[in-house]
């Protein structure tokens, strides 16, 4: 079907819509752009209101057997008006608008992602609504808006800290200790850590006799479904997994330091000709396989798993939560400067004043038909019907 009226938007000049940085509420994440308004064949629009708003679409599948795909449509703030007629008037003649916007985004928006094949998918669209004078309904058309998170990168100190922690076997024979040189990861990152295992020194007879079939590490993303009116239902998806030890005495490695290093996987973004394929305006374009989110719908998280198998001995299974973000440990170092840049630019952000005033293109304004790349010539007074040139 096709609008009585070309709506675009726009960001501003060599800048993406999305600007600040979300997550990282100091920097002012934000829409800003500009919407345009067009008319086919120099046409005059009667205009009442226009106005703009923000939805985000969390969908999800495959919690069960027999479950279809169910879409969930959240508006996020309220509606933003960038026209409406004057007092005593249902609509004004306009040829053209460009109406400057600046949606501010809230600190707990859910980054733009798809995962495991569409199990999981959140997207944002940004809707442009036109009444139009005699008209019962107005016309609309949405635009795709990507939002990254920024909150969770490796650089921050509370990620870069080490973590650590000791597990005692459930016999009290052995005790388990581990520690992560940080908690942030993305894409191809490498963690590092370390795991010890040392006998019970108040047991040396039962200690002497076990034997650790398998000490492993493994990466564990754990999708959590809380669909309304329904029971949370966990969906699990295991990747990397090493072997730091197999079929040991004990008392051969007793207190030894088991090195971890593990990569967190990567997904190759071009095809098999090497070509990065056309991509989707609505999600990112990047080598990730998930990050940490958490929607209405679904939450997503990922753990390192340190497991330990013994003969005469109860086994040890440790889940370290770890933060996953969707850019890689270089990535994060490089955005460092631009971070401090936008939170001193949003310190001169004035909250009532846009980038530009709006423009409205009148059919009685000589400049209105430069938008069309054609020059009106005769007397706008003249009753005559004036003759346009093609510039």
């Amino acid at each position: 079907m096709t609008l009585p009226v070309k709506i675009k938007v726009k960001g501003l000049p060599n800048q993406d819509i999305v600007r600040g940085f979300p997550g990282i509420p100091a920097t002012c994440p934000r829409l800003e752009g500009k919407v345009e308004l067009r008319t086919y064949n120099l046409n005059v629009m009667n205009i009442s209101n226009v106005k703009i708003a923000l939805y985000r679409i969390d969908a999800v599948q495959s919690t069960s057997i027999n479950s279809s795909r169910r879409e969930q449509s959240y508006k996020v703030g309220d509606d933003q008006h960038l026209y409406q007629a004057p007092p005593g008037k249902k609509a004004e003649e306009f040829m053209g608008m460009d109406l400057p916007f600046r949606v501010l985004l809230p600190k707990s928006q859910p980054g733009s992602i798809s995962l495991a094949k569409g199990a999981v998918e959140t997207t944002y669209r940004l809707y442009v609504s036109v009444t139009l004078a005699r008209s019962q309904k107005p016309v609309f058309e949405y635009f795709p808006v990507r939002i990254k998170r920024y909150d969770k990168l490796s650089l921050f100190r509370k990620y870069s800290t080490p973590r650590e922690g000791k597990v005692v076997s459930p016999d009290h024979i052995v005790d388990l200790d581990y520690l992560l040189n940080q908690t942030s990861f993305g894409p191809g990152d490498t963690i590092t850590g370390h795991v010890r295992i040392k006998p019970n020194p108040d047991w040396p007879t039962r200690s002497r006799k076990v034997k650790i079939q398998k000490l492993s590490v493994q990466i564990v993303e754990l999708i959590t479904f809380t669909l309304e009116g329904e029971q949370p239902v966990e969906k699990k998806r295991k990747f990397e997994k090493h072997v730091l030890a197999q079929d040991i005495r004990l008392s051969e490695v007793a207190g030894k330091l088991h090195k971890i290093v593990i990569d967190f996987p990567s997904s190759e973004i071009r095809n098999r000709d090497g070509v990065v394929p056309q991509q989707d305006q609505s999600l990112p374009l990047d080598s990730c396989n998930g990050f940490t989110t958490t929607t209405q719908t679904y939450k997503i998280e990922y753990f390192v798993v340190i497991k330990a198998n013994f003969s005469h001995c109860k086994d040890v299974s440790i889940d370290q939560p770890i933060v996953v973000t969707p850019f890689d440990h270089v990535m994060c170092m490089s955005l460092k400067k631009a971070i401090e840049d936008a939170v001193a630019e949003a310190k001169l952000l004035e909250p009532n004043i846009l980038f530009s005033e709006p423009r409205l293109y009148r059919p009685h304004d000589m400049n209105s038909y430069m938008l069309y790349g054609v020059q009106r010539v005769g007397s706008l007074s003249s009753s005559a019907k004036p003759k346009v040139v093609i510039r």
